[in-house]
């Protein structure tokens, strides 16, 4: 083998190291929110900041979608219509 393999073997090592920690991760923070849920009400009646703050990472609001970035790194897209223009009548 030649320097140059060597080397990108290494490299190829590395990446697939940090690949595997980076899911295990992942698959740690998965476990931590299926706890924490699992802990929870089933009924969720009001707002519970609490939860949000565990399990929410970020929502963006766009025209007509909005997404839901969640801790663990799942994300949901969600659709929804504009809402109708609403017309001024002037009197």
């Amino acid at each position: 083998m030649t320097h140059n393999e060597i080397f990108t073997l290494r490299e190829q090592k590395s990446q697939a190291e940090a690949d595997t920690r980076s899911r295990e991760e992942t698959r740690k923070r998965i476990a931590e929110l299926q706890d924490f849920i699992s802990g929870q009400e089933t009924d969720i009646t009001e707002f519970d900041e609490a939860l949000v703050k565990k399990l929410i990472e970020k929502i963006t609001v766009f025209n007509d979608h909005f997404t839901v970035e969640f801790k663990s790194g799942l994300q949901s897209i969600s659709k929804h219509k504009k809402a109708p223009r609403r017309r001024r009548i002037c009197r």
